[in-house]
């Protein structure tokens, strides 16, 4: 054989050597994925969170590993509400040589119910998505969450809501003392019958984009708030935007806790159609008279038209301490206690 041929062979052999390799590692990965879950599932329940399905499926080979997993049941609850979580199905997907990336998509509609106190609260969502990017010794590095058509129901009241989509993305950096970056967008959100008043509302969109640093979070209860403040935690909000009809807000500033777990901070705001969001307040109830005509005669003093909207527009600094929100010199509301303490 001519030596052109001895390297065809020698080619094709590698080739060939590769492929085989490549799919003895795809397999060993294929075996050892219902292992992972259920190690995982296990280390939950070991935080409070119990999950279990019903059948776990493998696929994909040769470019993806595809992990599916059925009729899926979750629950966990702490000292403020329990959450019960059931989705038809998710479909798990990685490259096998980039294992720290996975995304996860659920095309059927899945329901989650989460007790409030009394109340309940029932969520379901058509169809989500999700990424989560791993680090050195499995730590998140970056997660994100998209839902889609999103209805929303009170089980003990008329409340509801609904919304076309909710993105929440989340960014831990490298280093603990690092702050999180936080992002959030909602389109067409619509809230009914909230209060005793039963207001209704509508908002076109929401985008926000913050930073949270101090300890991390590991509950939304009285140890890990206090924990959290004890440590310097600080919501910086860089942008909050909201647009509903022709009510547009702009909201830029720092948010923290006192010591009865009520918000404290400061900032700036643009409203263009203050006057109808104050009117809102009022007809909720969350205003009275008396504030809403001094926050318009005051505001009015600041404001400029708008060339745009033909609205006013205002630019005022906003704060809230000892439990009362202020827009520039007016006390506009009392704001009560995250939780109580």
């Amino acid at each position: 054989m001519s030596s052109a041929g001895n390297r065809i062979v020698l080619i094709v052999g590698l080739v060939l050597l590769g492929v085989l390799l490549y799919s003895a590692y795809w397999y060993h990965l294929a075996r050892s994925a219902p292992k992972l879950v259920h190690e995982y599932t296990e280390a939950w329940r070991g935080q409070g969170i119990e999950a279990n399905f019903s059948q776990i499926n493998i696929s994909g080979y040769p470019y993806r590993l595809e992990v599916s997993l059925d009729d899926i049941k979750a629950r966990f609850a702490t000292n403020l509400n329990h959450v019960v979580l059931a989705m038809p199905n998710v479909r798990l997907t990685a490259h096998p040589w980039n294992l720290k990336h996975w995304v996860g998509v659920s095309a059927a509609p899945s329901h989650t119910m989460i007790g409030l106190g009394e109340g309940a609260l029932g969520v379901e969502v058509g169809r989500s998505r999700a990424s989560l990017v791993l680090g050195e010794q499995t730590r998140t590095e970056r997660f994100s969450l998209e839902m889609n058509d999103v209805v929303l129901r009170s089980v003990s009241g008329q409340a509801s809501g609904a919304l076309d989509q909710l993105q929440v993305h989340l960014r831990n950096p490298p280093l603990a003392a690092l702050s999180q970056e936080i992002g959030v967008l909602a389109d067409n959100v619509r809230v009914r019958n909230i209060g005793t008043v039963q207001q209704s509302f509508d908002i076109d969109g929401l985008v926000m984009e913050a930073k949270l640093s101090g300890p991390s979070l590991v509950g939304w209860d009285v140890a890990s708030l206090s924990r959290w403040r004890a440590g310097g935690g600080i919501l910086e909000i860089q942008n909050l935007q909201v647009s509903a009809g022709g009510l547009g807000v702009v909201f830029s500033g720092t948010i923290a806790l006192d010591a009865l777990f009520r918000p404290i901070g400061a900032g700036t705001v643009v409203i263009d159609g203050y006057r109808e969001l104050l009117e809102t307040f009022y007809s909720s109830g969350l205003i009275n008279n008396l504030a809403k005509a001094a926050a318009i005669l005051t505001l009015d003093l600041l404001s400029t038209i708008s060339e745009e909207t033909g609205q006013r527009s205002v630019e005022a600094p906003i704060s809230v301490q000892d439990g009362v929100l202020s827009v520039g010199p007016v006390a506009l509301m009392e704001v009560g206690p995250f939780i109580a303490p």
